[in-house]
């Protein structure tokens, strides 16, 4: 069974303006759930339990981009660089993340993350 999941993100006050959202089953034995966020806001499907929710939104470094080298055909070359690609979500919310939910059956199940820099 599945409920809606739903809430905001912010850092450092400011909603943030796109990413990734994951709650994984913290005991291992189900799937994976994700959804997008945009403006601030997610909303997606989820199973019911405790969740280790993890945060991700990589931004693009104005002024900066990479040259990547690939397979022939790669529209990546010295002539057009790929954008150099940055996470602006501390390790805290994402790889090393500290964050839970408790998504139940019944109930709002909206959850406000509000994250800081430092």
């Amino acid at each position: 069974m599945t409920v809606t999941v739903k809430g905001s993100v912010s850092l450092d006050g400011k909603p943030v303006s796109s990413g990734q959202i994951i709650f994984n089953d913290v005991a291992g034995n189900e799937k994976a759930y994700a959804g997008v966020i945009k403006d601030g806001a997610f909303s997606f499907p989820s199973t019911v339990g405790q969740k280790k929710v993890s945060i991700s939104s990589p931004q693009e470094i104005a002024g900066s981009s990479i040259i990547v080298g690939g397979t022939p055909g790669d529209p990546v070359s010295a002539e057009n660089p790929a954008p150099d690609i940055l996470e602006s979500i501390p390790p805290q919310y994402n790889e090393s993340t500290t964050l839970t939910a408790d998504v139940t059956s019944s109930g709002d199940n909206t959850f406000p993350f509000e994250l800081m820099s430092q």
